[in-house]
């Protein structure tokens, strides 16, 4: 119900899927069948990896378990959810990939190529279990939520109802939460 992987220095990514055969595999490889068991995920010191998960993957199963996400030390992460079939656009978005409601906590540091953390789609969705929001030391997050313009309601606020610590250190290209919305609104912090 776990990852924990630290010191896998030549590890590029996770799980690497074949675009044209993933819909063929995606029902059958009992690693993918299992990611939506996944409680946490810890990844510590895995210098070449660029991406955790396939965007199609998480689509196709979601993380409706996942309640703690944890980077530290992974210098060529660009994405999350994402890699070398890109990230996640707002044709991709569906209920399914928005079923990380369990979040409890995420804690990112020294991951100086990480461009965004999660796709508006998942976070426009809701992370209500969400407390604890940690990023420190990522030279080129531009934005924590990315991936895609347009796609939040008419509204355009992300509410995090329940986020009680949010950490934002050493971000010098930090420029926003999102493009997509206006307004953060997170009515419990410390």
């Amino acid at each position: 119900r776990s990852i924990k992987m630290s010191k896998c220095g030549a590890l590029e990514a996770i799980i690497a899927l074949d675009k044209d055969k993933f819909s063929t595999t995606v029902d059958s490889s009992p690693t993918i069948a299992s990611i939506s068991e996944l409680e946490k995920i810890e990844i510590s010191s895995c210098g070449e990896l660029k991406s955790i998960l396939p965007v199609s993957v998480v689509v196709a199963q979601g993380l409706p378990k996942l309640r703690h996400f944890s980077i530290i030390d992974c210098a060529k992460l660009e994405h999350v959810f994402g890699g070398g079939e890109g990230t996640l656009t707002a044709v991709d978005s569906s209920p399914t990939v928005a079923s990380i409601s369990e979040l409890e906590k995420i804690e990112i540091s020294s991951c100086g190529e990480l461009k965004s953390i999660l796709p508006v789609s998942v976070v426009a969705q809701g992370l209500p279990k969400l407390r604890h929001f940690s990023i420190i030391d990522c030279a080129k997050l531009g934005q924590v939520f990315g991936g895609e313009e347009g796609t939040l309601t008419s509204s355009d606020e992300i509410t995090m109802n329940n986020l009680q610590i949010l950490v934002l250190k050493w971000l010098p290209s930090l420029t926003c939460f999102s493009t997509a919305c206006q307004h953060l609104i997170c009515p419990s912090l410390q």
